[in-house]
């Protein structure tokens, strides 16, 4: 895997370090259904997932409406290990 370029992978919302399903399956080189998957079928407590896991939208190439995550850095850390 490349250098992770943490500038282009995070943002800043609320005060709070933030990712989303779009940019972590970049990052990974996987795709983002299988990222859409993992996040939905992880093994923690829904008070975690409600407060680590925001389900939201971005517009695709094509102009059509598709699902995403944003996740805050414990989210991020979850789901990645």
């Amino acid at each position: 895997m490349n250098a992770l370029d943490l500038t282009q992978a995070v943002f800043i919302q609320n005060q709070q370090i933030k990712t989303d399903s779009l940019k972590v399956a970049q990052a990974f080189g996987k795709r983002h259904t299988n990222i859409l998957r993992a996040i939905e079928n992880l093994d923690c407590a829904k008070s975690f997932s409600a407060l680590n896991y925001e389900l939201a939208n971005y517009t695709d190439e094509q102009g059509k409406s598709r699902p995403m995550y944003e996740m805050t850095q414990d989210g991020w850390m979850f789901l990645v290990m």
